[in-house]
């Protein structure tokens, strides 16, 4: 019996942690994970708790699906998985992202203590949030469809 590797774990979790977003410009999902391999949060993006869905009533944002995201309402799956994970009281070692943070979420993460982060696929609008992570000397590996892309 062939069992798969904790990273291959979590990033199985990411598509389907994805589709409970309510974004209709993307879905994205985050699994933290504390430095013993043990879940501590996930989430996906959409708007804040209370507030209506942007698929149900779609925010001004949802208009400009490749444009400015200033007008946007979704609370980022990172944020909110932060938020959660501060919740449990356990720190976040890992975070597990479909796609690699903005520079908002890299912030948080960084603030939050996490020390690598692990993304299926390369945010393609910019990179600021990657150049901040490895500023910050977090860990980054992202996996695209060719393998592994390590940065440090």
């Amino acid at each position: 019996m062939s069992r798969p590797s904790l990273d291959a774990y979590f990033l199985a979790m990411l598509p389907l942690v994805a589709s409970r977003g309510t974004c209709p410009r993307r879905q994205v999902g985050c699994v933290l994970v504390d430095f013993q391999g043990r879940l501590v949060a996930t989430a996906y993006n959409g708007n804040a708790s209370g507030m209506a869905h942007c698929i149900d009533v779609p925010c001004p944002g949802a208009e400009s699906l490749g444009g400015s995201r200033e007008s946007c309402e979704a609370v980022h799956a990172e944020s909110a998985a932060l938020l959660q994970a501060r919740a449990s009281r356990r720190e976040p070692h890992t975070a597990y992202c479909s796609l690699t943070p903005c520079m908002n979420c890299a912030k948080l993460l960084i603030s939050a203590g996490v020390k690598r982060v692990v993304a299926l696929s390369m945010y393609k609008h910019d990179d600021l949030g990657v150049r901040l992570l490895l500023k910050a000397g977090v860990e980054l590996e992202v996996m695209e469809s060719n393998g592994i892309q390590s940065r440090q």
